[in-house]
């Protein structure tokens, strides 16, 4: 190995590429074992994303968050069973930036509808529209993803608004990503379902023809 990109300020909550370059790496990662894990106490691993000769990519998982950001990590990577003698130095980033609110939480299956999603006030970038990325993921199916398209930014409050398409009803994780600073921290659900609040009418002939007013 002869260096890592990037190789400094790399987010604790994970979701950063490292290009790692150097010579006599496999071609193909599905018959061949690639394991990089950094030195910290919990061996946070960084999966492999591709491969070839000169250079591999993997993607870093998120670190305890109650990791030392100033202490520099080692990276460690077993090739079929051998490891790679010299090492690597990478170092954290020493903040976190978080989804604080989403607004309204709770949204129709069928509707396309505008959501709020309110950062951090003291978030570190200008924000424009086309830095960020945003999802939905199915909190009881991790495949079923709905992309949401960022329609506009307000960055003096620290605000996206985001385009919701509808979903099959369940609760959804929102997943936040920016160009620059990476993933942003988000413990943020949104509730998709339809709730009936009322019926205008109780009784009805048995023969149908009762208009009946759903409220809800």
């Amino acid at each position: 190995m002869t260096s890592a990109e990037p190789d400094f300020d790399l987010n604790i909550i994970g979701g950063d590429n490292i290009t790692i370059s150097g010579e006599h790496f496999p071609w193909d990662l599905d018959i061949n074992n690639i394991t990089v894990n950094f030195n910290d106490a919990d061996s946070t691993p960084c999966t492999p994303q591709s491969s070839s000769s000169t250079n591999f990519v993997c993607l870093t998982n998120s670190f305890n968050e109650a990791i030392d950001p100033t202490v520099s990590l080692g990276m460690v990577i077993v090739i079929n069973n051998l490891t790679v003698t010299n090492s690597l130095s990478l170092a954290l980033r020493n903040t976190i930036k978080s989804g604080v609110s989403i607004t309204p939480s709770s949204v129709s299956p069928v509707l396309k509808q505008n959501v709020t999603i309110q950062l951090e006030t003291d978030f570190p970038y200008t924000m424009k529209r086309e830095d960020f990325t945003v999802n939905a993921t199915s909190e009881t199916n991790s495949t079923y993803i709905r992309y949401m398209n960022v329609i506009d930014v307000d960055d003096a409050n620290k605000q996206l608004v985001c385009k919701f398409g509808g979903a099959w009803s369940g609760k959804f994780s929102i997943k936040i990503r920016h160009a620059q600073f990476g993933l942003i921290k988000s413990t943020l659900l949104l509730d998709v379902s339809a709730n009936t609040t009322s019926v205008d009418k109780k009784t009805g002939s048995i023969y149908g023809g009762t208009l009946l007013t759903i409220t809800g």
